[in-house]
């Protein structure tokens, strides 16, 4: 399965408004917002890997995920290739450790072609 994520930050004097939205090639789309008070560029597009890895590991698929987010495909790859899930956010990369047994793949995309 194909999948192409990103993630977004809305960002307005009086609030910020991050959402995330994953394209399958094949089955339904997926999107949401993230619900937390404080939001950062990357809380986005992790929350688009994880619904993109939850996705792919309830289908028991292998999944290509398309990532306009370099700093995350690089990170993911590296935990893919070595096993090595240690640094920062360790918690958030081991579980996605977890969801990638059924197999991914990641590379990157220009942004804004998603």
């Amino acid at each position: 399965m194909i999948l192409a994520l990103d993630g977004s930050l809305a960002k307005h004097e009086l609030y910020q408004k991050a959402s995330w939205a994953v394209i399958a090639s094949d089955t339904d789309n997926l999107n949401g917002r993230v619900e937390v008070s404080h939001h950062s560029p990357r809380l986005p597009e992790r929350e688009a890997l994880l619904q993109a890895l939850l996705a792919a590991n309830d289908a028991q698929v292998p999944v290509l995920l398309l990532i306009d987010n370099q700093t995350a495909v690089c990170r993911l790859q590296a935990g893919l290739q070595f096993g090595c899930w240690h640094g920062e956010m360790f918690g958030f990369w081991s579980f996605v450790a977890r969801l990638t047994s059924f197999g991914v793949d990641a590379g990157t995309v220009p942004p804004q072609k998603i």
